[in-house]
Formats: structure tokens, sequence, C-alpha cells
């Protein structure tokens, strides 16, 4: 065995000191308090620096980092994308700064070239028009989680022993000198050597000990937008300083950065107020920052040196000979220096151990490759050979470089888990099999998590394929921290369209999945809950009146095109008035679920509501359900069920019935789709639960191990496939395959194949669930098929939109409203009130004005875009409406009891009402009561409209 070194630090310093002196064959251990890449080599803009921006302050910096551009082009090319760089002035700027800047540069051999503004502009066209100078030079971005994975993957190829979540305590010392180090788990590593290579942390390590590391930490904030303005990095060409740079990273850009003297590592103070800074600076250079979405920010802490010899802090790099400096012999620090000379850094200590041990092999890491930077196949190849669409294909050839062929082959189908990033499941998997039960190392592996929904649509996923590996504790505890950390990272934005997704985030994770309930493990109260009807549906026989189409003036306009709005458009035209609903968009299932949940738990309780109408007497005034009271709830579903007919089920019992979710918790609904009721969990019976492996929102396994830990009665998962390689939109395409009964994917009719494959999974339980895609129109005739084939209930089990339940409501709505004849009008935006305190009309821009007496609005709360949030508050962007409710998550209008939305007690338009999740005072994520509300008020609204109409 060789001699024995303990790396204390996983960032790109630490992972390439345990390279280094592995391969030069030190027997080496590296120890990481969190994970790889947590510290300041996971927090910064990932810049390749070409060294322009020290050539003026710091010449020998700025030609290190030249020389170590050049190497890391060679050696982490999967890591690096050549962007080139630009150093653009303004007018504001000194003109003899940019000269001398530039002299500095050539001085030193960083290639430039003088552009003309124009010709800058051509090759950014997003660039200022005040743009005075500007010069390119060889920067680049790199990305700084691969650069630090494949370090540790190469150090432990060389027989490096890599531990993450194992802190460091201190060092043991014996005799005056380091022997080794004990961790936070009680262990003592024995060692020849130490290398401390913490970073900011650098000096914890010798809290109890007279050892001073000097360092100046300082704060820089970054943000994150949601799509790439430039192509190239941009820094503005001035002594350095805030807001000065932007680095292009895959599918965003990255701002930074700021510079904040703070007192210790972990003394971070995040302000909203840096973010607004980088924004306005950054803008002057790309004017279209100033409107761009920020979907994440971040802060790092540099580990500047500060050595006490009266000169300023710089971003050079030291190596501490504690032996020399100390008399602490046996331990080496490395502080300061940048992400890009890395490798030059890690090299010098390494020199320095080496000596000390009596190393003699020299240094080869400037020479051999970093796993993944060999040569790897095109993404035209890789498109074609694993029928990948693009842009999935080069971005998954970009990350696995020459790994890319042993991580897809046999990976069929391989669907895409992460849409933002295009990260496939074949790259879930490979990452997992790395690093074991960590969604954080799965996503610095594989960018999965980090686009414009920040895990929003597909951390469930992830969980789902962790699961599989670990079980579902594990997953559950890491999805948990995944989810607050992604949250985390998006509480300074105030950008309108990621407060949307913010909140499309919360109504997914909570109605949906429910994930407040995953790790729960007490027995649900079954016996509390409805266990459906015998029939397929139970709604009310009773009759409304239908109109005739009719044009020209409307008596109601109903502006809107979600639940609430279709609703109350069919309640005004069920009392005999002409009405036209006027919706921003298609009129689409998103946001469907195809359940309605109507009341699943009270404000600030978690406990599940069994009797939703009997509780609305508990909900605060303020609530739109408790406005409408019992009686209004009772006669607003008394109609609904009556528009849906047997399209829903649930209408025989007031109870909620629950229904699992995609991930195995429960959901209390009020009304379900028929092919849900066999599932029903108060059902008690034996369940086996059925996955597709080109459907990830639905990962069976997981799902059926979270649900067995509450229930009284055996559930098993199964994951099956009829597709050789995963369709594009699956759950729509085997909807409709099966409402055909194509010959498709082979040349059997679809429904026996499903059935011969479901049998050999199962393993004779009672009941068999799929996710939600047993067609459209035959849902009923494929159900039957299947059970009786297979000799057990077959049902359905809801899934993210667009399931096939939310496409049935849907199009069930749609029909309603032309047999009810309601005219529909799409894709009408930017309408104007017409009148002052009453409304006469509503005009279109560029479009016709449409008259009427009444009008109703409802185009939804912050996730649809009704209402916008930015730092100052929420409005209501379409008619200017205040917003009296201005709390988190239930922000929303103010409404009197005939719906007319005002505020302090006086309403804006006596003929203006209100309905949806544009009202205040209720939180859709957690009260489970998003469609109760949505129907409720939709229904009383229109009825309120049509009534004043008939009066």
């Amino acid at each position: 065995m060789g001699q024995r070194v303990v790396v204390v630090g996983g960032g790109v310093t630490g992972v390439g000191v345990a390279r280094d002196l592995a391969m030069r064959g030190a027997d080496v251990t590296l120890l990481e308090r969190d994970r790889l890449a947590a510290g300041t080599s996971g927090r910064m803009h990932g810049l390749l620096h070409s060294g322009a921006r020290y050539a003026l302050s710091d010449p020998a910096a700025a030609e290190e980092c030249l020389h170590e551009n050049a190497i890391l082009r060679e050696i982490a090319s999967h890591c690096i994308e050549d962007t080139g760089g630009l150093f653009v002035s303004l007018p504001a700027d000194d003109p003899d700064y940019y000269d001398s800047k530039l002299a500095a540069c050539e001085e030193i051999g960083i290639p430039t070239e003088e552009l003309t503004p124009t010709a800058a502009q051509k090759l950014e066209p997003a660039l200022s028009n005040d743009l005075d100078r500007a010069f390119r030079v060889p920067d680049g971005a790199i990305d700084p989680f691969r650069l630090i994975v494949a370090n540790a993957k190469s150090a432990a190829n060389h027989g490096a022993k890599i531990e993450t979540d194992t802190p460091v305590t201190g060092l043991l010392v014996e005799d005056g000198q380091v022997v080794g180090v004990r961790t936070g788990d009680e262990r003592t590593i024995r060692a020849n050597h130490v290398v401390n290579a913490a970073g900011p942390w650098a000096g914890q390590l010798f809290a109890d000990l007279a050892v001073d590391v000097p360092l100046a930490p300082a704060q820089g904030a970054m943000a994150v937008t949601n799509a790439r303005p430039v192509e190239t990095v941009i820094n503005r060409c001035r002594p350095t300083d805030e807001g000065d740079i932007l680095v292009p990273h895959e599918t965003t850009a990255i701002l930074g950065t700021t510079d904040r003297a703070i007192d210790g590592p972990d003394a971070i103070s995040e302000t909203g107020e840096e973010i607004e800074l980088l924004r306005e600076e950054l803008a002057k250079l790309v004017p279209e920052l100033a409107d761009t979405r920020l979907i994440r920010t971040y802060w790092g802490v540099r580990p500047l040196y500060d050595p006490d010899d009266g000169g300023e802090s710089g971003r050079d790099f030291a190596v501490l000979d504690h032996g020399e400096r100390d008399d602490l012999p046996g331990v080496t620090t490395v502080v300061g220096g940048k992400l890009t000379t890395y490798r030059l850094m890690a090299e010098a200590v390494s020199d320095a151990v080496a000596e000390k041990l009596g190393l003699d092999a020299p240094c080869r890491t400037a020479e051999e490759p970093l796993p993944g930077s060999g040569d790897r196949p095109g993404w035209e190849a890789v498109a074609s050979r694993y029928d990948l669409r693009n842009p999935v294909a080069h971005r998954t050839a970009t990350r696995l470089g020459d790994r890319t062929e042993p991580v897809l082959d046999d990976a069929q189908p391989n669907p895409v888990v992460c849409e933002c990033e295009g990260v496939t499941d074949a790259e879930i998997r490979d990452a997992i099999r790395d690093v074991g039960a960590d969604l954080d190392g799965v996503r610095s592996r594989t960018r999965a998590t980090m686009g414009p929904c920040q895990g929003g649509v597909c951390a469930h996923r992830i969980a789902g394929v962790l699961a599989e590996a670990v079980g579902s504790d594990p997953a559950w505890s890491e999805l948990s921290s995944l989810v607050a950390e992604r949250d985390r990272g998006q509480r300074h934005l105030d950008s309108p369209a990621q407060r949307a997704q913010i909140e499309r985030n919360r109504l997914r994770r909570g109605r949906l999945l429910n994930l407040a309930a995953g790790k729960a493990s007490d027995g649900l109260p079954l016996g509390d809950f409805a266990t459906g009807t015998a029939s397929a549906a139970g709604h009310s026989s009773k009759e409304y009146g239908q109109s005739s189409p009719t044009t020209g003036p409307q008596d109601v306009i109903v502006y809107g095109g979600g639940l609430a709005a279709r609703l109350a458009a069919l309640a005004a035209a069920q009392e005999g008035v002409s009405v036209a609903l006027l919706t921003p968009d298609s009129l689409t299932p998103d946001g469907f679920t195809g359940m309605v949940d109507l009341l699943g738990s009270l404000p600030g309780d978690t406990g599940l509501v069994a009797d939703p109408i009997p509780a609305v007497d508990s909900l605060p005034d303020s609530h739109p359900l408790r406005r409408a009271g019992a009686a209004g709830v009772r006669e607003a579903l008394d109609r609904f069920d009556a528009v849906v007919g047997s399209t829903l089920a649930g209408s025989a019992t007031e109870r909620n019935g629950l229904v699992s979710s995609p991930v195995g918790t429960p959901l209390p609904v009020a009304r379900y789709p028929p092919s849900f009721e066999p599932g029903l969990l108060s059902r008690r019976s034996d369940t086996l639960l059925v996955g597709f492996e080109s459907i990830p929102d639905f990962p069976a396994k997981f799902a059926a191990e979270t649900l067995s830990n509450r229930v009284p009665y055996a559930v098993r998962g199964a994951t099956i496939e009829l597709c050789a390689t995963a369709p594009e939109r699956p759950v729509r395409r085997l909807a409709r395959a099966l409402d055909r009964n194509e010959r498709w994917p082979s040349d059997e009719p679809i429904r026996s194949t499903l059935a011969q494959v479901l049998d050999r999974v199962h393993e004779g339980e009672s009941r068999i669930g799929l996710p939600s895609m047993l067609g459209i129109e035959a849902t009923f005739e494929i159900r039957s098929e299947l059970s009786t084939q297979l000799g057990a209930e077959v049902f359905e089990l809801p899934v993210p939109a667009p399931s096939a339940a939310a496409i049935r409501l849907s199009d069930r709505l749609d029909a309603q409203l032309r047999a009810h004849g309601v005219e529909v009008r799409q894709r009408v935006e930017d309408l104007a009130l017409a009148g002052q305190a009453r409304i006469e009309a509503v005009d279109v821009q560029n479009g016709p004005r449409y008259e009427a007496s009444q009008v109703v609005l409802a185009t939804g709360g912050v996730a649809a875009g009704g209402l916008t949030m930015d730092r100052s508050g929420v409005q209501e962007p379409t008619f200017g409406l205040p917003v009296e409710h201005q709390t988190d998550h239930q922000a929303g209008l103010a409404v009197d009891p005939d719906w007319r939305p005002g505020a302090n007690g006086v309403i804006c338009h006596p003929n203006l009402r209100a309905a949806g999740s544009i009202l205040g005072g209720f939180d859709p994520a957690t009260e489970h009561s998003r469609a109760g509300v949505e129907i409720v008020t939709g229904v009383q609204a229109g009825l309120a409209a049509a009534r004043e109409v008939t009066r």
C-alpha cells in the first residue's frame, strides 16, 4: 500500500488533488462534509477564463488562466462549450481602460480580435445599440458539476476512495505532527499527510489549534435565466465591478456577480437587491435582460487569500505548508484561485506533498483525458441510433461525451424524464448507479430539475426511478430535500412568469401528488371515506334548461378557459340567456385532473376531510366555499353532476373518496371517473399497480411501496412496456390506440397485447391499477375487456395532465357548451372594459367589441396568469381590479355576496363578477379545494349574472 493521504474537501481543487496524487500512486481518501460541488465550486458562474479579466490586475494569474484554458479544452472537452468571449464597453466606460486592457491581453499572448460595434452586434444581436467598442477573446463556458464528477471518477479509477456526507471535525495530532483526521461519524482516519482543500471553510479544520488560515471571504450573487439570450460570454470592459459578466450555459445563461465582504463562509446574507443590481447592470449590455424571466438565484463564497503583508486580498492561490509556517507538519492547505486553474493548483499541492512522501511519479493530469472526454458520437448518429429527437440527442451526447453509447445501449424505451434539460431515463439511472440515494447528485450529473420548471414536473419522476434502486423511504427523503433546495433558489425571484411557475409547482405537488403525505406511515381512516357505488356513475337526474345558439350582443360574457369559466358559461346558459365564452388561449384540459377535489383538508390542518360539505362551515369567512355556504355548494354540485353525467362518479354520497396519487399518497376527491372507482382505497382488496416504462409520470413500484405502508391490504408494483421506443405524448397515443384497438405497436390488436403483457405480471390480485390512459371514448369497453381477460377489476389512477381522464372531462364540458348554445371565441387577449361604473361592453384590441349586460371574470390565479405577482405584490392584469387578498398562496380578489369584486367593501362594477382561482382567501394546493372552488363559484357567478339579466 502506498503513502496514505487524506484530502478534505469535495470541490474542484479537492477532487483535482485526489486525482493527481492517486495517479502518482498515493493511497488517497477524499472526505466531503456534504456532496461533491456543494460549496464554492458549485456556486460560480461557470466561466472558462481566457485570462483577459485579469490581464491588467494580475498578469501572472492571467497567464495561468490562458495556459490552463488550453489544457482543459483537451482533457475535459465534454465539460466545455467553446462560446468565445467578448469584452465590450459603453460610452460611459473609460476608453483608456479599454485600450490598456486590450494591450495587456496582447502582451500576455491572449488571442484578441477587435470588432466594430456593427460586427459585434452581428455576432450577438442582443447587444445594446449603445455599444461603443468590443474585442474577442477565447473565453468559454464550463460545467463545474460535470468537471468535478469527472475528476472524482478518474481519482476513483486510480484507486482513490471518495466519501461524501462525511464531515471532518478535527485533525489528529500526535507528538506535534498531524497523523490523520477525526470525522463526524466518530471515526479516526490515519494518514501520512492531510491536504486541506476546504475552500472558505479551510480555517475550520484548525478550530482547536493555534493555526490561522488568512482568508477574506466574500459573497457573490448569481441569477439564472430561463432562456439563452446570447451565445458568447459577455464581459463589460471596465475595472472589476458588480454585474459585469453574462455566461451562456446549456439552455440558460448566468448573470454575475456581486462582491460583498462577509464575516465567515456561513454568514451569507441573501437579498433581492443584489439580484436587481445584476439585472440592472447587465441590461445595459443586453437590454432584453431587463424583462427576462429569471428561474433561480444562488450565492457563492470566494475563498480569497488575505496574507498579513499589508496588501489587498486577491484571487491568486497559495499553498500553505503548515510544517514550515506553523510548526505543524503533516498538513498542507491550498486556498484561493479560480476554477479554471484548479488543475494547476492541484499539481502545485501534489508536487509539495509528493516530495514529502517520496513519491517520484510525475504529474500526468495535463495529458490524461478525464472520463467522458474521449471521442464522442455526433448528435445526428445518437438521434438515429437511439431514436431520440433533437435537442435531446444533442444534449445527451454533450453531457455524456464518450460514455454516450455505453449509457444508452439497451436503454429502450428511453423516455425523456426532464423535458426542460432533455434528460432521459437512461441518464438518470446511470447517475443513480454512480451516486446512489442522492438526488442532488443526480441533478449535478444530469442537469435534471435545473430548467425553467425547477423540478416541478420531473422531481417525482426521478424519485420514482430512485425508489426502484433503493426503496421508497430513501426516495421520499431525497425528494423532499430536492424540492426544498429547488424552492430555496427561487425565493428572491419576482418575475411574474416564474412566480406563476412556482404556483404551478405547488399545485402539482399538493393537489395531484400530495407530496406532504409522502413519508407518513400511519394507517388511513379508510372507513370514513366513500367506497363508491355499484353503478358506473351516480349523477343528478334533474334537468336544466338548454338555450339555442344566438348571434349578436350577448347577455353574459365570460372571460377565461378553465373549469370555473366553463361552468359559469353553462350555468348562465341554462337560465335561458345568451352567453359568449372568450378564452385567453385554446380550450384544453390543462389544469384538469379529471377529478373534483372539493375540500380535502382544512386550512392549517394536514388531516384529511371525509365529509367536505359539512366542513364548509368550519372555513374562514373569506373562503369562497364559506361564502357560498353548504346550500350553495350542494346546488353547484347538483348542476355540475347534471352537466358531466356519467363522465364522473361519486354523487351518490357526500363523502370524499380516497384515490391513490401517482406516487401512492392519498387524494381526497368528491368526484372521480367511473374508471377510478374500483381503485378507491376504501375498497379493501389486494392491488397490483402497473406502470409503463414510457410513462415516467406514474412510477408504479414507488407508488405501491408508499401506499402499502398505509393500507391494511397488499399492494404491489410492476412496470411493463408495449412500445420498443417511447412514443411522443405516450398517454394520448396509447389512449387513442386503445380506443380504436389499433394493431400497434405490434401486428396484434393493442387491447389483446396489453392483456397479455399484464397477465405476465399479474399474480392473482383482485384489482389492477393503470395510469389514466384507457381510451378517451371507449373506456368502459376497454376496461371490461381487460377485466374479463385478466380475472381482476382493472381501474385507472390519475397522472399529470394531459391524462385521459382530464381529456374526457374537458371534452364533455366542451360538448355541453355547444349543446347549450354558448358562443366560444378562443385566443382572445388584450381586453378592455367600455363604460364607467357599469360595464357596457368588452373591447378586444385589434378585434371586435362584445356588448353584454353582465361579465364574469374567471381567468385563474397566479398559476394560470389570471393574477400576476412580483416584488410589489399581486395584480389583476386583465381589467386592473384591486387585489385585496395579498396573503402568500391565498392571494386573489375579494368579492361581495353576489360575487362582485371590489375593495374595502366597495364593488368595482355592479355588473362584473369573478369566479374560480382568481378569488382570494383559499390555498388550493394544501386544502385540496381547487376544483371545488372553481365549480361552486363558477356556477354561482354564472347564475347570479343570468338572474340579473332576467330580473
